[in-house]
């Protein structure tokens, strides 16, 4: 049973009939009486909602990009809006107030019900800067200790709704997913945890896809930066520290001739270079120097015939007959 089945409704059903949905079921599952049947239909209700939420968030990113604007953050859209027009909150209340209580027997809907569905069904902020607000979290992830990001995002004050929580689930994945510098893996994880991107399941692949790769980024770029700090620090071999020096930082003529007339060296570079790839590309390409990646590319490739690969065989033989000649 997929989730809208879960709730009766339809796969198309927007986020007002999702909380419709969800309200009245919840007077037929209630905690108390059997908590995993309440777990189960909470969790529909949320990749319900999720899935409704990606959707019109997707459609307002579509729009946008119709009329050719362009926002700082990657594929986020400026405002979160609300669910539903503060006119149509005010007009709807009342009647769904009306119909639990006509639903309800007496002495079958604990107190605690009313209040967990009035909590669930809180609606959002008219209107939510999600450009600041992905500005300011990115900044902190990346600069702040993994509790003071956790303490900011719990005293965030328009964070409080769970509804927002939940419809800033898509697009903050989706940026965790494709920033250009990921963040540190502990950062990621307190994101993770504050809303709920750590228990996605794969019923709902769009999300669990995206919060996999922004989990995974994190991981790997994490390897990558113990990577090459092991291959420079004073632990390894000196003759790896210069080959990583070589690939990390600027030109260095004495340095990059040192290694073109040692033999192997060059393959042993390459050897380095294809490690730290294999772990990230992304961040190799960020992070390495690509004026020498390409260089000893070109200089070690044995099907082309290059200007680095010549000048090198011919310095080495200018080199290795004067040796031979003294």
């Amino acid at each position: 049973m997929n989730p809208f089945e879960h709730l009766g409704i339809e796969a198309g059903a927007d986020e007002r009939e999702i909380k419709r949905a969800y309200a009245r079921r919840l007077r037929q599952v209630r905690p108390d009486d059997d908590p995993a049947g309440f777990q189960a239909l909470h969790e529909a209700y949320q990749a319900c909602l999720g899935y409704a939420q990606h959707l019109r968030w997707q459609a307002m990113q579509d729009a946008e990009a119709g009329s050719d604007e362009s926002t700082p953050v990657s594929h986020a859209h400026e405002h979160i809006a609300s669910d539903e027009a503060p006119a149509s909150q005010a007009q709807d209340q009342p009647d769904h107030a009306r119909e639990t209580r006509a639903d309800d027997e007496p002495g079958h809907a604990p107190e605690h019900e009313h209040e967990h569905e009035s909590d669930e069904l809180a609606p959002p902020p008219n209107e939510f800067d999600f450009n600041a607000f992905m500005h300011e979290l990115l900044q902190r992830a990346a600069c702040q200790p993994s509790a003071g990001l956790a303490r900011w995002l719990r005293e965030s004050e328009p964070l409080y709704s769970l509804d927002l929580k939940l419809a800033l689930r898509a697009p903050v994945s989706q940026v965790l997913a494709q920033i250009e510098h990921p963040l540190p893996v502990e950062a990621t994880a307190v994101i993770f945890e504050f809303f709920s991107l750590d228990v996605v399941g794969e019923h709902d692949a769009w999300l669990h896809e995206h919060a996999a790769r922004a989990r995974d980024r994190a991981e790997s770029n994490q390897r990558f930066h113990y990577t090459l700090e092991a291959l420079q620090s004073p632990r390894v071999k000196p003759v790896d520290r210069l080959l990583t020096r070589e690939l990390a930082r600027s030109r260095h003529w004495p340095r990059r001739v040192f290694i073109a007339l040692v033999p192997l060296l060059p393959m042993r570079l390459i050897g380095a270079l294809k490690a730290l790839q294999g772990i990230d590309a992304q961040q190799a390409a960020l992070q390495l120097n690509g004026e020498s990646v390409s260089f000893w590319q070109r200089a070690t490739d044995p099907l082309r015939l290059s200007r680095p690969r010549v000048a090198i065989a011919s310095m080495r033989i200018v080199v290795y007959y004067l040796a031979l000649v003294g």
